[in-house]
């Protein structure tokens, strides 16, 4: 029963902070919509419907316990673009997001270094809205995140991993209209250490 025990304890201080860079995609539909602007209707399209973007972050965290953790996080995505027409003309508009985020980690299963683990939080994401016909906006909006994920630890220290991570997007039109909020999906691989 000791040896079982002595498996079973914490790593304690040896790793309790951990550092991972993420690389991957974002995935977001914008859905047709018609909004009033001024006299004019303003429709919505999506470009080139359902579009992705080059994502990249990184997060530091803190383990609290065994299986809890309290992490700290940040998301660049490439600049994206969108189209809508008003009064027979179409336009072109592109935003620039950064998406910050602070969770509460869980390890939901442990076995022969693989970690499953959930994450749950709060996150900001800012956007830079600009374009042909549109007065650049900056936009900051609050949100809940929520993420899944698996890690396999091939050292003591270095891991390799698989994330999604789920979030509220701020999207705008033009500076006449009211925002909308498009759900913001991040599929990404990473590698990890921890301290």
């Amino acid at each position: 029963f000791a040896g079982g025990t002595d498996y079973m304890a914490p790593a304690a201080d040896k790793d309790a902070f951990y550092a991972t860079v993420h690389g991957g995609m974002k995935f977001q539909t914008l859905t047709e919509q018609s909004l009033s602007s001024g006299s004019a209707a303003v429709t919505i399209n999506e470009w080139p419907g359902s579009f992705s973007q080059v994502a990249a972050g990184g997060d530091i965290g803190y383990h609290v316990g065994d299986t809890y953790a309290l992490e700290l996080g940040v998301f660049l995505f490439e600049g994206s673009e969108y189209s809508y027409t008003q009064s027979s003309i179409k336009y072109s508009t592109y935003t620039d997001e950064m998406l910050f985020y602070g969770a509460l980690k869980y390890d939901l299963a442990q076995s022969d270094g693989w970690k499953l683990f959930a994450k749950v939080g709060l996150g900001g994401t800012y956007t830079v809205v600009s374009g042909t016909g549109v007065s650049e906006n900056t936009e900051m909006v609050f949100s809940g995140v929520a993420g899944l994920g698996v890690t396999y630890a091939y050292t003591e220290n270095n891991t390799v991993g698989l994330q999604y991570l789920f979030f509220d997007s701020l999207v705008e039109d033009d500076a006449s209209t009211h925002p909308s909020l498009k759900p913001g999906h991040i599929l990404t691989l990473s590698v990890g250490y921890s301290f």
